[in-house]
């Protein structure tokens, strides 16, 4: 379960987690590879800087009236999803495709297999978003 939610947030909520002003995010790849670093480093407030608004509303709804660090500290700190977010650190993102304030992304997580980001660009930076399958 804790498995399926961390692959679920990075994949799209996670993905889907941001705070203004965090990370290096100049392109959909800078973005996904900072976000996927935050989460396997712990730093959830840099990984929710890195996420759009609508992602982080999604998570700190599901939350319990939690935020979105400690949301993603509840989610990901232990078990299953501490162990699936060690893996996203080095992942390489291929697949990268723009089309105007949108992209799509791929983690090639090691030992889980493709993780599909979708990406919007907000207030000119690129944020990871909720990805359709999650919403």
């Amino acid at each position: 379960m804790r498995l399926k939610l961390a692959c679920t947030l990075v994949a799209g909520s996670l993905a889907a987690v941001p705070f203004a002003g965090c990370g290096s995010s100049s392109s959909p790849k800078d973005a996904a590879k900072s976000y996927l670093k935050a989460l396997s480093d712990g730093d959830y407030g840099k990984a929710c800087g890195l996420i759009s608004k609508s992602a982080k509303q999604g998570i700190e709804s599901h939350a319990a009236g939690k935020k979105c660090p400690g949301a993603l500290s509840s989610a990901l700190k232990s078990g299953a999803g501490a162990q699936a977010v060690a893996k996203f650190k080095d992942a390489p993102i291929t697949n990268v495709k723009t089309n105007g304030n949108k992209a799509s992304a791929t983690a090639q997580v090691k030992g889980i297999g493709p993780l599909p980001l979708q990406l919007v660009k907000e207030g000119g930076k690129w944020k990871v978003a909720l990805s359709s399958a999650t919403g």
